[in-house]
């Protein structure tokens, strides 16, 4: 059956001389993956060929679970040209693609998650702070999961944590004072960092986009996102150990 949807590219690869394995997060169809052929070389036609994180219209041959879908149409919708021309917009927006991959399954479906990518892409094409939309991109995304869990109250007696609190990767919660020597491997989270959270999850992108976020707010923020994110997937992003490289 013919498909067409909109989709945001997330990986790609070369498959002998002239085609392309494309992953793809798409508006209708989730997480996708498809052939595409004739879409390298020098007989590839012009504006066929296919980039990370850009958003294209996608016309697809779909095929039965399991299978590769053949793509027939890649047309390209936004090629998000600022975060081109800066690295550091470059690497987020690939962390972006490489968390979505992960966490999504191929088949998967979410017209939220596809909103949070594509919005999150158009943000950082303008003069913003990249590291503080990836902290609310995490936070969304987790949000959206099913990965992110209550932080007002403690995970173990259920009590309301008034002020600052551990995260127990472990027991994937939060801790009261009077339970956090039940893991002390916790993660420290201030009072303000909880709130800056719980704000993040309950919020439209566009209202939680304007937030600003105080400099140890967000190092903490950082901190626990990255070793909570590492935590799910069990193993590190290509993405983090680059960043972490060239300090962004």
């Amino acid at each position: 059956m013919i498909q067409t949807t909109d989709g945001i590219i997330l990986r790609k690869q070369n498959l002998r001389e002239t085609s392309v394995i494309l992953t793809l997060f798409t508006k209708d169809f989730g997480k996708m993956q498809g052939v595409m052929k004739g879409a390298r070389g020098p007989k590839a036609a012009m504006g066929n060929n296919p980039e990370m994180f850009s958003l294209n219209n996608v016309v697809f041959y779909e095929r039965k679970r399991g299978n590769l879908n053949s793509i027939s149409q890649c047309d390209l919708k936004d090629f998000f040209d600022p975060i081109r021309s800066d690295l550091e917009r470059t690497v987020y927006a690939d962390y972006f693609l490489e968390l979505v991959d992960a966490v999504m399954m191929e088949g998967d479906t979410s017209e939220d998650i596809y909103n949070l990518l594509l919005n999150s892409l158009k943000f950082i094409s303008k003069p913003v702070s990249p590291k503080r939309v990836a902290r609310i991109f995490e936070i969304k995304l987790m949000e959206m999961s099913g990965f992110l869990p209550e932080l007002n109250n403690c995970i173990l007696c259920n009590k309301e944590v008034e002020g600052d609190g551990n995260f127990s990767l472990r027991s994937g919660g939060i801790l009261c004072r009077a339970c956090e020597a039940e893991d002390k491997s916790g993660v420290r989270l201030s009072k303000g960092t909880i709130n800056f959270i719980e704000r993040v999850r309950k919020s439209s992108f566009e209202m939680v986009s304007r937030l600003k976020v105080s400099q140890d707010v967000g190092k903490e923020l950082e901190l626990f996102l990255r070793k909570f994110v590492d935590y799910h997937l069990q193993r590190p992003l290509k993405t983090v150990e680059f960043l972490k490289k060239i300090n962004l």
